[in-house]
């Protein structure tokens, strides 16, 4: 059995209230860049062979309104060769 004020133990422990620090901070640190954009659901299209594609993009915060975030989302899907059909939706 581990006892918690047993010298043994300390390294452990250290290493382990080390760990739950670091977690903490990449959980905040994921937290707040989240915050800083939005969601766009979209319906796109790819010829040659013709593919429909219903999906998910996250958009920054700067291209968060309606019209700003269709066309982020139209460029990007350009890129890749996809034609944006709809967004369906825009979640902030």
């Amino acid at each position: 059995m581990l006892l918690l004020n047993n010298n043994a133990a300390r390294p452990y422990i250290v290493a382990m209230k080390q760990h739950l620090i670091i977690s903490a901070f990449a959980l905040l640190l994921t937290a707040s860049t989240a915050s800083a954009s939005c969601l766009v659901e979209f319906k796109a299209k790819r010829d040659n062979p013709t593919e429909y594609r219903h999906d998910i993009m996250e958009v920054p915060d700067q291209h968060c309104t309606a019209p700003a975030a269709k066309r982020y989302v139209r460029m990007q899907l350009a890129a890749r060769g996809w034609t944006l059909l709809a967004i369906v939706k825009k979640a902030s």
